[in-house]
């Protein structure tokens, strides 16, 4: 390939310079993690197409297209996106291709704020791309989208709640990865009903959903070490070794390895 991918936390000077983050009204933030649209036009990117790499996540993102369609690859597939999309939460990286000319606008929810929104299983959408109105929605466009989550649609429910408290927990003690039953007893669930809502609200048990938020807890630290001026070890994650660390961040990024 000609030309760079450009992944998320390590690529940060690129998707300040491609986007532009807009702030989220008050009454949405439990639900809406940011609202962003493209300014590919402002950049210097000599006619080339702009690659750039998501990694494994558990948040949707709906997505409105103005002009030009984009592509997206995945798992040796390609897709054409035009119109307003929903891209579901994703077990492997995607990568996205954007002529210059493509004009984009979107909204990334809170892991777990899918299913209040559209009343569906995230396993629906799980490493899928499912148009809008798939999924009896009919906004088209940004401020629709707003007005129908400032409407009431989005706020959690009970198992909803739970499923957010549960990452929650879990981040708040990575370094000892604890596991499902410890939390559930935190949230004085049973493990059992946990990993249903789990399955239920994110399509992922909850194994997965908790490696992948680690990891990305782990990149946005090694991407924020200089900044930070702390040192970036794996352990502080809770892997048990680097090797560790590698086969997940293979399993869910695609890249080989780090400098650390």
């Amino acid at each position: 390939m000609s030309f760079p991918i450009h992944s998320e936390f390590l690529s940060a000077g690129h998707f300040a310079s491609a986007y532009r983050f807009l702030p989220v009204p008050g009454p949405l933030q439990g639900t809406v993690q940011y609202i962003w649209e493209s300014r590919f036009e402002a950049m210097d990117h000599s006619g080339r197409e702009i690659a750039e790499r998501s990694f494994a996540q558990l948040s949707s993102s709906i997505v409105f297209t103005e002009g030009s369609s984009f592509n997206i690859h995945k798992e040796g597939r390609v897709c054409q996106i035009s119109g307003p999309v929903v891209i579901g939460p994703h077990t492997v990286p995607v990568e996205y291709y954007h002529n210059p000319e493509n004009r984009l606008k979107g909204i990334k929810l809170h892991p777990a704020a899918f299913y209040g929104l559209f009343k569906v299983d995230a396993g629906q959408v799980r490493n899928e791309i499912v148009r809008l109105r798939e999924l009896g929605q009919d906004a088209r466009s940004i401020q629709d989208l707003l007005q129908l989550l400032s409407s009431g649609s989005g706020a959690a429910g009970f198992r909803q709640a739970q499923v957010a408290r549960a990452l929650n927990l879990y981040l708040a003690a990575v370094d000892e990865a604890p596991g499902l039953e410890a939390i559930a007893e935190r949230l004085h669930l049973t493990g059992k009903s946990l990993y249903r809502y789990f399955i239920e609200i994110l399509g992922l048990p909850p194994k997965k959903a908790f490696c992948i938020s680690r990891l990305r807890l782990a990149l946005a630290a090694y991407a924020g070490r200089s900044k930070s001026g702390r040192r970036f070890s794996v352990y502080d994650f809770g892997y048990e070794d680097r090797s560790h660390f590698y086969k997940e961040l293979r399993q869910y990024t695609s890249l080989r390895s780090l400098r650390i």
